[in-house]
């Protein structure tokens, strides 16, 4: 696969996660942590999974 053809199948299959997450009452987020040392490309990955805010609530 070409780099743009694998960035396109990688965003379809995030967002298709992401879908299905909200479709069970959760919150998906992914994001990068910058490493120490700070330099470039040096960061972790931090992946959470929580309630939704709408499925947390119908519970109180």
């Amino acid at each position: 696969m070409t780099d743009a053809v694998t960035q396109q199948v990688l965003a379809e299959r995030a967002i298709a996660l992401v879908q299905l997450a909200d479709a069970l009452g959760f919150t998906l987020t992914i994001e990068t942590e910058a490493c120490k040392p700070l330099a470039l490309g040096h960061y972790d990955l931090k992946i959470e999974v929580r309630e939704s805010h709408a499925n947390y609530r119908s519970q109180s």
